[in-house]
């Protein structure tokens, strides 16, 4: 068995196995939609409950509140 035969076999067998789990991923991803819908807050969008993101909130002021790097340094020791 050469290699172009062994690429060509392993490019088969992935294919077939992508094949047989893309049914089991879209029925999770629908399963997983619906249930985002189903305990979406009344003020929440459909697309944020479809995708299960959060509440939007103030964004953060900085990057060190982003990354949380103001609690680093004790308060008032700046």
């Amino acid at each position: 068995m050469g290699r172009e035969d062994a690429t060509t076999a392993f490019e088969v067998a992935a294919t077939r196995l992508f094949a047989r789990f893309v049914p089991f991923a879209v029925a999770a991803a629908l399963l997983l939609a619906l249930n985002n819908m189903r305990h979406r807050n009344e003020d929440q969008s459909l697309v944020r409950a479809l995708v299960g993101a959060p509440e939007v909130s103030a964004p953060p002021a900085s990057l060190a509140t982003i990354y949380g790097l103001g609690t680093l340094v004790p308060p008032n020791q700046e």
